[in-house]
């Protein structure tokens, strides 16, 4: 066996350039990479009861779900946060848009918000490199990401 402080920088560059040529070249290597950076790994699954304050986030998690199945039956978009508005006014339309969501989902939904309870399961969101915001989803949502397990793992998981 080599010892690594051996080994010299056209060996280093040859193991580069093999790795590259494995990706089917320099620009599908770059893709990669971009791929890799951008996307969003989850956790394994847990119970919503796990969480200190899972009943807050129990409705959070209603809320979210609620304007994501409104937004998609009624094709009505959520507001933006244009530069040019006031931010009182974003708010006002935010608040309405979320109102109008709760109230949609209560009447095609019903049972919807007491679905989401503690034994509910939920995943967090990370990237790559196990960075996350502790930002909480539904499982049932979300059971399409890659599951992270380490940072060296993240590569292989999206190419």
């Amino acid at each position: 066996m080599q010892d690594i402080n051996a080994v010299t920088m056209a060996e280093l560059e040859q193991a580069i350039q093999e790795s590259i040529n494995q990706l089917g070249g320099i620009d599908q290597a770059l893709s990669a990479c971009d791929r890799m950076y951008s996307a969003t790994f989850r956790s394994k699954p847990f119970p919503l009861g796990s969480l200190e304050d899972f009943e807050e986030m129990a409705y959070s998690l209603f809320l979210d779900t609620a304007m994501a199945l409104f937004e998609r039956a009624t094709g009505t978009p959520a507001p933006v946060n244009d530069e040019n508005d006031h931010e009182d006014a974003y708010m006002y339309n935010y608040e309405n848009h979320l109102n109008m969501a709760e109230e949609w989902a209560a009447k095609h939904y019903p049972t919807l918000e007491n679905s989401i309870n503690a034994k509910t399961l939920v995943v967090d969101f990370c990237n790559y490199k196990g960075e996350g915001d502790n930002d909480i989803a539904l499982y049932c949502l979300n059971k399409h990401l890659p599951v992270f397990t380490c940072k060296a793992d993240s590569f292989n998981a999206v190419i």
